[in-house]
């Protein structure tokens, strides 16, 4: 366990928490009014930092 975790895990939060973050996705798009994608970016490779 991290850090992070162990502090609301001490605070009495961690449940509260646990359901908050959301997986973010392996692409990125931009949508107009319609829902239609404008603009898709993939970025579900590794970064140059790992």
């Amino acid at each position: 366990m991290t850090d992070v975790p162990r502090v609301f895990q001490t605070a009495g939060t961690a449940r509260q928490v646990a359901d908050v973050p959301v997986p973010a996705p392996d692409r990125y798009e931009w949508r107009n009014h319609d829902g239609e994608a404008l603009v898709r970016i993939d970025w579900s490779g590794t970064g140059q930092s790992g």
